[in-house]
């Protein structure tokens, strides 16, 4: 999980991800694909020693971080007035991913809203678009624009592909062991049948996957992961959170595509039967822990001693 650093102003935001990115560029490991990453430095150095050298290439000593937190987001999907006359469009991008082919047309859609009104564009961290500057007499005709292209707009989809992300995969990333944008698509259909014969489609909760355990999706966070382990197959993880402040666990290892639905029904009928008031999936499955969840999947119901356990481990 992540480490707080330090306290930062609006106005020192941009300054400070700066120094952060240069201490990554002079400490990181450059010579190892598989630990070029800032979280293996923080880990082997330690957040202190990660704050000493952000304030030396910032320049100045930085504030301890206040009692605030995160409690709740927003992905900025479907249409939000900016507050100085205009507004923005969040459209959601599936996995990222802008293709072309006979039913669909992202990069032609994005292509023509680009030339129609020159919008400023903002990529979200879940893999999507935001149009901004768009004047108020213009809404209906950028939703034209995509509807055109045979696109659904962002207010027409699903909740779980609206929440779902997935890292490149095959055949982008040497690393890959599995699909991941490509075949997300098929499981999150997969996905809303279930759910929406247990009446659970207007659920929150995130579904990430990669092809492979480097994470790149950050599948170990969410709600639900699914982890490329071997050829087609994937490790699916459960009882993360949708605001990635809790990690996962495996619920199954060695899952093949084609049966990840199935495999997660077992859980979703158990959440919609034992949930506690509104809590979420993610909550669900970290209230029950692993033992329970394992034995819904293996029987469909959880074991009265092991669900009595993880209470008391509660």
């Amino acid at each position: 999980m992540a480490t707080k650093l330090a306290f930062v102003t609006p106005e020192q935001a941009v300054a400070v991800a700066e120094a952060i990115v240069k201490v990554q560029r002079d400490f990181g490991y450059r010579d190892d694909r598989k630990r070029a990453r800032l979280k293996y430095l923080v880990h082997d150095r330690g957040i202190e020693w990660m704050r000493h050298q952000v304030e030396t290439y910032y320049g100045s000593k930085l504030q301890d971080c206040t009692p605030d937190d995160v409690t709740e987001h927003r992905d900025h999907m479907g249409w939000e007035d900016q507050k100085d006359g205009r507004w923005f469009y969040g459209f959601n991008v599936e996995n990222g991913r802008l293709y072309d082919n006979d039913n669909r047309a992202w990069k032609t859609a994005l292509r023509d809203i680009c030339e129609t009104f020159n919008p400023e564009l903002r990529l979200t961290a879940h893999q999507s678009i935001l149009f901004c500057n768009i004047d108020p007499k213009d809404r209906s005709k950028l939703e034209n624009l995509i509807k055109k292209r045979g696109l659904p707009l962002t207010e027409d989809i699903s909740n779980v592909r609206r929440w779902s992300i997935a890292c490149v995969a095959l055949p982008t990333c040497g690393l890959a062991i599995t699909e991941s944008e490509r075949a997300l698509p098929e499981v999150i259909d997969q996905m809303e049948v279930v759910l929406n014969e247990l009446e659970l489609d207007k659920e929150l909760f995130t579904v990430r996957m990669t092809g492979c355990p480097n994470g790149c999706a950050r599948p170990y966070n969410a709600d639900i992961g699914l982890v490329g382990k071997a050829k087609g197959k994937y490790t699916v993880f459960v009882g993360g959170s949708r605001l990635g402040t809790r990690l996962a666990y495996i619920y199954k290892d060695l899952i093949p595509l084609e049966s990840i639905a199935s495999t997660l029904k077992p859980l979703f009928v158990a959440f919609k039967e034992q949930r506690s008031g509104t809590e979420s999936f993610g909550d669900f499955c970290a209230r029950l822990g692993q033992a329970a969840v394992q034995q819904i999947g293996s029987t469909g119901a959880p074991d009265s001693d092991s669900s009595d356990e993880s209470e008391a481990a509660e």
